[in-house]
């Protein structure tokens, strides 16, 4: 589904979600198997984070204690 919102490759999606999972922002509260076979896959966020983006080119996430 957040492929076709975005209109991104399933395969990046992925990535990205398994990506945000490894950090812990999100995780997984629901798999549901639909009658057609579909595995769906039903996401929460993780605990609040602070987003800190400095002068140089990366980005890391803290958690907020």
């Amino acid at each position: 589904m957040l492929a076709r919102i975005y209109g991104m490759p399933i395969s990046d999606t992925w990535k990205r979600i398994h990506f945000l999972e490894g950090l812990g922002l999100v995780r997984v509260v629901l798999t549901f198997i639909a009658r057609d076979a579909r595995v769906l896959y039903f996401y929460q966020t993780g605990e609040p984070v602070t987003v800190v983006a400095e002068d140089a080119p990366s980005v890391y996430f803290q958690p907020v204690a």
